[in-house]
Parts: structure tokens; C-alpha cells; sequence
């Protein structure tokens, strides 16, 4: 497992070398990301070992629709739901897109962790930003106007493909200690 923490700091280092300058430059600018960033990873945590917890109790679908309606009834104050009658057809059906991936992937997560252990599952998770960095060198090949390519350099590339694996080592090697 400490091979794999190593493997996922290096990859880290190297995934964000391009943006290590502009982020000591630019503190103030990146600050406010990086702390949504840790608090996101934080919630994700804590909601992945909580729902393992409620699938002992109760079933996957009612987990999910309590977890929507309460993300529905804490983030509807902040919604604009006429605007999504001005979306053209692209920024539309990028959303419905997006509505249908993440009621499809919660599904799968939920069903994952009623039939794998949380370590296989997140293991698994870990390949979820590698399929977003293939997908954000593809598409803009597609739909350059509506998604410009990524900045991403080789060794940022080498970074990911370095945070991905250290994260499964990470994981399967907690399974491991386990059994």
C-alpha cells in the first residue's frame, strides 16, 4: 500500500507539473477549487462508507431516491429551471446526457457495493479519470467549438495513468489485508 501511496503522490506531481507555476502565482485564483476539490473528495468518502452501511438495511433504489430527493429539496433554492428552455440543442442534449450518466452510475455504484467489497469497488472508480482524460482528448475533434482541447501534456498524461494505478494498488492492496 505505500508503494501505491508513492506511485499516486508521483503521479500527482507529474499529472499537475504544468499548473504547480500558475497555482503558487495565482494562490488566490485556485484556492477557493482546491478547497472544493478536498471537501468534494471528503463527501465522496464519507458517502461511499455510508451508503456501503444502508445497503445492509435497505435496498439500493431507496438509498438513491432519498439521496436525490435530498439533493433535489438542498439545491433547489439555487436553480434556474427556466433557463434550460433557452439551451440550443447541444448544451441540451449534453445535459440530458449528464442527468441520464449520473442516474446510470449511482446505479451501478449502489449495485456494485451491494455485491463487491467497498476496497474491489473503488478500485474500479479509480479508472473513472482515466475514461474522462480519453474522452477530453477525443471529443474536441468532434465538437471543437463547444469543447476546446485539453492543455494536458504527455507527462500530464503519465501523471494520470500514475494516479489511477497508485490508486488500485492503494485499494486492492487494503482488500488484500483484509482477507
Amino acid at each position: 500500500q505505500w508503494g501505491g501511496v508513492t506511485i499516486l503522490v508521483c503521479g500527482l506531481l507529474l499529472f499537475s507539473h504544468d499548473q504547480v507555476r500558475s497555482l503558487i502565482t495565482s494562490f488566490d485564483t485556485y484556492m477557493w477549487g482546491n478547497a472544493l476539490l478536498v471537501l468534494g473528495a471528503i463527501v465522496w468518502a464519507f458517502y461511499g462508507l455510508a451508503q456501503k452501511q444502508l445497503l445492509l438495511n435497505l435496498p439500493s433504489a431507496s438509498v438513491l431516491l432519498c439521496l436525490y430527493l435530498s439533493a433535489s429539496a438542498l439545491l433547489a433554492p439555487m436553480a434556474h429551471p427556466q433557463r434550460v428552455l433557452t439551451l440550443s440543442a447541444l448544451p441540451l442534449a449534453a445535459l440530458i446526457f449528464c442527468a441520464l450518466n449520473t442516474l446510470i452510475a449511482y446505479g451501478a455504484f449502489a449495485a456494485a457495493l451491494e455485491h463487491w467489497e467497498a476496497s474491489r469497488v473503488s478500485a474500479v472508480i479509480t479508472l473513472a479519470p482515466l475514461v474522462t482524460l480519453i474522452a477530453s482528448a477525443i471529443l474536441p475533434n468532434f465538437v471543437p467549438q463547444f469543447l476546446p482541447p485539453s492543455p494536458l501534456s504527455w507527462l500530464g498524461y503519465l501523471g494520470a495513468i500514475a494516479v489511477v494505478f497508485g490508486s488500485m494498488v492503494i485499494s486492492l492492496g487494503a482488500n488484500r489485508q483484509i482477507q
